[in-house]
């Protein structure tokens, strides 16, 4: 398009960088990246990418470019996100609360971001009010789910939620995003019956949260009932979410409890790439399932290594016991035996 006179947008000025780092050719990327960056008009994006490409080679700078970028753009969740990770590696949790405080107007995403940042630093009652808030305003936001459980799970009130949910629901005035947390926390408590009847009410009565179907795939495949249907509703979701891991951990575990072993440990590798290419912290359950799948197929030492994994990420994470059980069982590992 240059070659032809075409002038691009600072947008597709940014993409044509991304393509340059790509293919290898990073310091025409970097050259044009910082050229980019001189520009008033410059996309919030490009400090982000800065960031990403040259910040571990020039953390002053990537800092300094993201600042000035935040003064600019004080809407990009993008760079505000990117600044808070920053502040909290280094120490600097009252600046980064600070700084989503003054966020005006703040959306859902913005919200989750003050309460993942909150129950980081041990503030589980404004996490949770943060993370509600941003719930309420969009069910579907990623992660919200599972943040929502790791702060009941740690105020130790998993409980009493699920009791003030139940009455919800048998009045009639939870919402579809409360009835699928009530879901998830019945499945942390072990009553999957109950669980899976929410989420066939779920699946029934509403096209959306995807997510749902991809819970009553893994509950229907857990009870080893109907696996062709388990399979057919976390396919679809995996078609239509497909660089979402949890969804592609799902379809791995149908594929695991169909003795589908090989496919299954693709779709579970799969899923932990996803979730570190989005630089989202990796599920104990992905490392747990990618565990049983390698143990299905004899590789015991590789198994132990992913169910180590697993228990260090979360030593109290849904199916630890049976990471536990399967760590102390006597190796049956032919490769290593030979």
């Amino acid at each position: 398009l240059v070659r032809r006179g075409v002038a691009l947008t600072p947008q597709e000025e940014l993409f044509a960088i991304q393509s340059l780092y790509e293919i290898g050719e990073i310091g025409r990327g970097r050259k044009s990246l910082l050229w980019l960056l001189t520009k008033q008009n410059a996309p919030a994006a490009a400090a982000a990418e800065f960031s990403l490409r040259e910040g571990a080679r020039d953390p002053a700078r990537a800092r300094q470019i993201l600042d000035i970028m935040f003064e600019r753009h004080p809407d990009s969740f993008a760079v505000l996100e990117i600044l808070t990770q920053l502040d909290l590696a280094n120490g600097k949790s009252k600046e980064a609360l600070a700084r989503l405080a003054a966020v005006r107007g703040a959306g859902p995403d913005v919200l989750m971001l003050r309460g993942a940042t909150l129950a980081r630093l041990g503030y589980t009652k404004r996490a949770e009010r943060e993370v509600l808030r941003a719930f309420e305003a969009n069910p579907q936001l990623d992660g919200a789910l599972e943040l929502l459980l790791d702060i009941y799970r740690s105020q130790g009130s998993l409980e009493t939620t699920q009791q003030t949910f139940t009455e919800a629901y048998a009045a009639g005035v939870l919402h579809v995003g409360g009835q699928q947390l009530l879901g998830r926390i019945l499945i942390e408590r072990g009553e999957n019956e109950r669980a899976r009847e929410i989420f066939e009410q779920i699946v029934e009565e509403s096209p959306q949260p995807l997510s749902a179907r991809s819970d009553l795939a893994v509950l229907l495949a857990q009870s080893g009932t109907d696996l062709d249907r388990a399979m057919a509703l976390a396919e679809d979701v995996q078609q239509l979410r497909s660089r979402d891991s949890n969804a592609v951990d799902a379809v791995g575990f149908v594929y695991l409890k169909k003795q589908l072993n090989e496919a299954a440990l693709h779709q579970f590798q799969y899923a932990i790439e996803l979730a570190q290419m989005n630089e989202k912290p990796v599920a104990p359950l992905h490392e747990y399932h990618l565990g049983l799948a390698l143990h299905a197929m004899d590789r015991s030492d590789e198994a132990s290594a992913a169910f180590k994994k697993a228990l260090a990420l979360d030593p109290d994470f849904r199916g630890a016991d049976d990471a536990r059980r399967l760590l102390d069982a006597p190796s049956t590992d032919t490769t290593s035996r030979s």
